[in-house]
């Protein structure tokens, strides 16, 4: 069931308007506060989600514009910000390569991976895979086929009797 609130001559979804209150908030808090990374951090996920609904190309080209600069200032701001990186990452080696971000995007989870694999946190596991499973697409889409396949396999070998060992290249 999907609330609609009038707002004006035009019905809104309600989740419409408690995104555009988030990232109202959000924006507050990165102006109160300019050196929180976590702050761009989440106003970068609450545009991300608004851009996901969008139908509007141009409007869609400037939101993805917009994610990479909140997620590079909370990457400024910390550079071992694990969630800006990460979201920053997913974004760039899935848009369109136009955007210029997908080696970028290899780079930063490489980056995670790395992170990861030292965490001491037991938990982070489906992450990593996760993680990897982006990394080994980043180097399809690069035309970096061997490397894909080397990631595809460490990820197979990580996560036996998972939907990731038939990924195996022999």
């Amino acid at each position: 069931m999907i609330l609609i609130q009038s707002t004006g001559s035009m019905a809104v979804p309600a989740w419409a308007h408690l995104q555009r209150k988030a990232i109202a908030t959000m924006n507050s808090a990165v102006d109160e506060h300019p050196d929180n990374s976590q702050a761009y951090t989440q106003l970068g996920i609450y545009v991300s989600e608004k851009a996901q609904r969008m139908r509007d190309f141009m409007g869609l080209l400037q939101a993805v514009e917009q994610l990479f600069g909140i997620w590079d200032k909370a990457l400024a701001l910390d550079e071992n910000n694990v969630t800006a990186r990460y979201y920053r990452a997913a974004w760039a080696v899935n848009v369109p390569k136009f955007f210029g971000q997908l080696e970028s995007g290899v780079r930063d989870f490489e980056i995670i991976t790395v992170m990861l694999e030292q965490s001491e946190d037991t938990t982070v596991q489906a992450q990593l895979l996760e993680a990897y499973g982006y990394l080994a697409t980043g180097y399809q889409r690069l035309g970096e086929y061997e490397r894909a396949k080397r990631t595809w396999n460490a990820l197979a070998e990580k996560a036996p009797g998972s939907p990731y060992a038939c990924l195996l290249y022999t």
